[in-house]
């Protein structure tokens, strides 16, 4: 089954940048005003995970992910600690 997700980038001179994966790959940007965030997203959740609803293949919603956050929040630290250790090693 496939399995879509969207990361919250970043927020830069007023647009806001999500990044939408399908299995784990790559699609492509959405941007949206930081001011008209699509449904089920405010500012703070800046680098959360989200789970996509579409619509004649649009995103019309995204839905916060607490679960997949918090792994990808960890993958992450996990990435960079390793990243750390090389950098001590070296």
């Amino acid at each position: 089954m496939t399995e879509y997700r969207v990361s919250f980038n970043r927020i830069e001179d007023g647009v806001a940048t999500f990044a939408l994966y399908k299995d784990e790959e790559f699609q492509k940007h959405l941007q949206y005003d930081a001011e008209d965030l699509p449904e089920g997203v405010d500012q703070t959740q800046l680098d959360d995970q989200f789970r996509p609803e579409f619509e004649d293949g649009e995103v019309v919603a995204l839905h916060h992910d607490q679960e997949l956050t918090e792994r990808k929040h960890g993958e992450f630290s996990e990435g960079d600690e390793r990243y750390r250790n090389l950098l001590d090693d070296s």
